[in-house]
């Protein structure tokens, strides 16, 4: 099974209608891709407990449910850790593009076990530690 039909079987988006799905679903999927980097990361570094970092929810065509500090409606990627110990997401990759991994990178940002973090998809490219996050991309 090839990492995309990995991150199909993982993520669904619902959708009032089958254009906006299957537009919004190529972005899901490339999103997802961003594991591909922590997963070649925590295998060559011999680390012996694997990071637990899921994504546990996807907002597309934001329109009210959650605005960034600039009261803009954008869409929204929410991870959450499950593991028992905190992650450091510097190294990490989100990306809307198949052919360039690594296309926005996290800065220094610890996920506590059990805690959650919002990654807004904005186009804004805001990346810094400590400070709401945005993509480089929508």
């Amino acid at each position: 099974m090839n990492l995309i039909n990995l991150a199909r079987a993982y993520l669904f988006v619902p959708s009032s209608s089958a254009g906006q799905a299957s537009v919004r679903a190529t972005w899901v999927v490339a999103v997802f891709l961003f594991l591909f980097q922590f997963c070649s990361v925590f295998a060559s570094s011999g680390a012996t407990a694997s990071p637990q970092i899921y994504i546990t929810e996807v907002m597309a065509l934001n329109r009210k449910t959650v605005l960034d500090e600039d009261r803009h409606p954008s869409d929204w990627i929410e991870l959450y850790n499950a593991g028992a110990e905190a992650v450091d997401l510097n190294g990490w990759f989100l990306t809307d593009s198949a052919s360039h991994l690594q296309k926005w990178s996290f800065p220094e940002t610890h996920v506590g076990s059990g805690e959650y973090l919002l990654v807004f998809a904005s186009g804004k490219n805001r990346r810094q530690p400590g400070h709401e996050l945005h993509s480089n991309f929508k």
